[in-house]
């Protein structure tokens, strides 16, 4: 590597390291803050960013990424309880705006009916990263315009996928006889694509099931990567867009349990080179194109948010939104999204676009995306204080199935799926209960699916693979490995990450119990506890005993057990003290049973089984 290309990579993730926690702070969000980054060292202002547009063509390789994250988190169930308001807000959004931008570039900018459906394309999607993001810092995910807003985005990010198919078609209806280039290209679409659902069935997933084996992580994130570059490069060899197999290799392992080790393998190095993609983009901006006709630029801004300000505003009308609600659409997705860089490159290569296009419409997105948390903040703090229906109040009317797009939305994670686990789980499942299951045991993960539980591979002593598996959406965090040191990890990093957790906790025997004793835990059990209680019940029942005084009595020392385990944690430590107390405890509870063999009527037999606190008869 040349000390050009070493100062290039220091420039460029000095600029961001700078830029994008102040913009952030100034609730600009990370992807304006890289914009602004590239805009800081670009040829207008510091001129360090070198040969920008090399750098912005290596760096697309980070929406390849994207889209196989978009494509990973596509779980067919959610599709479908989603579909009707993905199919009928995004996909009205989408071809709404595509007619109204394209008919206007056709009519007045004196451009080919073929550039007019790409520009109207393009720019007919909205930024997906910003609007997420600034939905998330408002609190405003799971009201009606967060998962509003998220159909439609969904929508747009899938909708990538078949834009970029049918740019080439574009380019073969410019040129006279090509009909059977176009049935080729056709052809070798659904040949490749047909490729890769097969190689997903039958050799993707066995191999990670094989890596899993392993234990090693690192083979994880390497065989992640080479999934996504393989299949890109595939695609590349063909003349298809990689990002088209990167979003069907995802969708392919969506339903994989080894998604969310994926995902966390995978995150790291797309948010990286996104973060490059965009600072490349705002160093790549020729403002040139702004100085020579700034009223030009302004105004095709302005148009664009006002085209599909209104599209939205339709469609709120059509659906019957709530004014506050329709207000609120209409000023979250107007602006344009970070797809139509990728777009306008793609069509650009294509020559769809001419070079004075592509940079013109690179600035009106730019800056569109700029003027995003303007928008939004004229919504939350000036447009809809004044409806006496607020923002806040409609957390309550949204649907309960509303998901988040990084996340599964299940009330109850259990981390580790062995016999212990398995109890929990099973019971939580009978009585209707969602759940999301972790465990590091590849073999158990085959047995439990075909028992019907779907059971993801992962290591939940990780931040990142409980973030992915919805801990930040979860009420409940069950621990139920079979390791003690392997419990107190996944508890110290879920309390010190997820302190809204309530976290259970499987004790793996008398002294971690103590240990648990002294944590803020919501509750801990004693693996083997309750299964020697109902054993020794068993005993006194096939020793003569009635089974009522038999099951009466192992309650009665469950409850004295759980009373005095506290005091007796304390002392643990301190062997005489400890053993000390501990004869004190049991010869007063062997009183107690004593003394309650000699009260055998049915009037302390009921009080027994209505007492909150059998230890205070």
């Amino acid at each position: 590597m040349s000390q050009y290309s070493i100062q290039l990579i220091l420039v460029y993730l000095s600029a961001a390291l700078i830029a994008v926690p102040l913009a952030k702070r100034l609730g600009l969000g990370s992807v304006l803050g890289y914009l602004i980054a590239g805009i800081i060292i670009g040829p207008y202002c510091l001129d360090f960013a070198g040969e920008a547009h090399s750098i912005l063509h290596a760096a697309e390789f980070g929406v390849v990424m994207m889209l196989f994250m978009i494509g990973i988190e596509l779980e067919p169930h959610m599709l479908w309880s989603m579909r009707a308001s993905i199919l009928g807000l995004g996909g009205i959004q989408v071809i709404g705006s595509a007619l109204a931008i394209g008919l206007l570039a056709f009519l007045f900018f004196a451009l080919s009916w073929q550039q007019a459906i790409v520009i109207g394309l393009m720019l007919s999607l909205s930024s997906t990263a910003i609007i997420l993001q600034s939905l998330r810092e408002n609190g405003l995910t799971r009201t009606p315009i967060g998962y509003n807003a998220f159909s439609v985005l969904l929508f747009q990010d899938i909708a990538v996928i078949p834009m970029l198919a049918f740019f080439p078609l574009l380019v073969a209806q410019q040129k006279s006889g090509e009909v059977e280039n176009i049935t080729s290209s056709a052809l070798a679409i659904v040949a490749i694509i047909l490729s890769i659902i097969l190689s997903g069935m039958y050799l993707v997933k066995p191999f990670f099931r094989w890596l899993a084996h392993t234990r090693l992580r690192e083979l994880f994130t390497t065989a992640s990567l080479v999934l996504v570059v393989g299949v890109s490069y595939l695609m590349d060899l063909v003349g298809i867009s990689p990002a088209l197999g990167a979003f069907l290799a995802g969708v392919l392992l969506a339903e994989s349990e080894f998604r969310h080790e994926i995902e966390t393998a995978i995150e790291p190095f797309k948010s990286l080179i996104m973060g490059v993609f965009f600072v490349a983009v705002g160093a790549a901006m020729q403002f040139s194109v702004v100085l020579e006709n700034p009223f030009w630029v302004i105004s095709s801004v302005l148009i664009l948010v006002l085209v599909k300000a209104g599209v939205l505003g339709l469609i709120a009308s059509l659906f019957k939104f709530p004014l506050p609600l329709s207000w609120s659409f209409m000023l979250t997705l107007p602006q344009g999204g970070e797809f139509a860089f990728v777009l306008a490159t793609y069509a650009l290569s294509l020559g769809l676009l001419t070079q004075v296009n592509f940079e013109l419409i690179n600035i009106i997105v730019a800056l569109s995306m700029l003027i995003t948390p303007l928008l939004l903040t004229l919504d939350v703090r000036i447009i809809q204080p004044h409806f006496r229906e607020r923002v806040e109040t409609e957390k309550k009317d949204a649907p309960s199935d509303a998901p988040l797009q990084e996340s599964p939305s299940n009330p109850v994670i259990i981390a580790g799926f062995g016999r212990f686990g398995q109890v929990v789980g099973r019971f939580l499942k009978y009585n209707g209960i969602d759940l999301t299951l972790l465990d590091l045991d590849p073999n158990l993960i085959q047995v439990s699916e075909k028992a019907g539980f779907k059971v993801y591979y992962g290591d939940a002593t990780r931040r990142d693979l409980l973030h992915a598996a919805g801990a930040d959406a979860a009420s409940v965090l069950v621990i139920a490995v079979d390791k003690r040191e392997i419990s107190d990890s996944i508890l110290d990093m879920a309390k010190k990450h997820f302190p809204h957790l309530h976290i259970i906790v499987r004790a793996v025997d008398r002294l971690h119990a103590y240990e648990l004793s002294n944590r803020e835990v919501a509750y801990f059990s004693i693996e083997t506890f309750g299964s020697a209680l109902d054993l020794g019940a068993e005993v006194m029942v096939n020793l003569g005993y009635h089974r009522y005084h038999a099951t009466k009595n192992a309650q009665l020392f469950e409850h004295h057990d759980k009373k005095h385990l506290k005091e007796m944690a304390k002392l643990w430590h301190d062997e005489k003290a400890y053993f000390m107390l501990h004869r004190e405890k049991s010869r007063l509870f062997e009183t107690l049973l004593n003394l309650d063999e000699k009260r055998e009527s049915h009037r302390l037999a009921d009080q027994f089984w209505r007492s909150e606190d059998p230890d205070e008869r």
